[in-house]
């Protein structure tokens, strides 16, 4: 009798084990896509720098569109691209806000998660499901993030000593091109800091 007890027992406590391991590993590797995705985000080269450059080389193009001042065509692509080197400048800053965020919330998530597993807390089917959905879509993130590298310092870069009105078109779609990757980039660090919380929000319940 005694036998079994202690067979019923052991088994109890292996199951629960078997129970928090499984939930303690699917923080651990949402954990690790978090940090994958960090370490994609701080790999992106930073449009700052370059788009500093841009007030002297425009320099170049202005006095030319003064002698076509009748073509208003050209007058708004000008406007345009200056706009467009703003917008850029703009969220970078908020990338960097961003990204610090993100570097502090992670730290707190390691913490909490580490706290989780030696209370031997585990997480209910529903909150296994929310961690694999995070897990999934910060998957998605991160091959979006990959996909903006090389389209905005590099491409700037490859327009210095080209700033003159012939190349007004090409300048344009560079600039275009460049803000459009700065705000998948933008979307993609805020979702991925708002997911941080939301699993510091939930891991900080649980522990109460």
């Amino acid at each position: 009798m005694k036998t079994q007890k202690l067979i019923a027992t052991m088994t109890f406590i292996t199951f629960a084990a078997l129970l928090a391991s499984c939930a303690t590993s699917a923080l651990d590797v949402l954990t690790r896509k978090i940090d994958a995705n960090n370490t994609t985000v701080e790999s992106m080269d930073n449009a700052q720098e370059e788009t500093e450059t841009f007030d002297a080389a425009a320099a170049v193009i202005t006095p030319l569109s003064l002698v076509q001042e009748d073509t208003l065509t050209v007058g708004e692509k000008i406007d345009m691209v200056m706009s467009l080197r703003d917008s850029i400048r703009a969220k970078q800053v908020e990338i960097d806000e961003t990204k610090t965020i993100i570097r502090e919330d992670l730290v707190t998530l390691k913490a909490a998660v580490q706290q989780f597993k030696d209370l031997g807390l585990t997480l209910s089917d529903e909150e296994k499901a929310a961690v694999a959905a995070y897990g999934d879509e910060l998957d998605g993130i991160k091959v979006e993030l990959k996909a903006t590298v090389g389209l905005v310092y590099k491409q700037i870069v490859e327009l210095r000593g080209r700033y003159t009105l012939e190349n007004l078109d090409t300048i344009l779609e560079t600039y275009l091109t460049a803000d459009d990757a700065m705000s998948v980039r933008v979307n993609g660090v805020t979702r991925i800091a708002a997911i941080i919380d939301e699993v510091n929000t939930l891991l900080a319940v649980r522990i109460g």
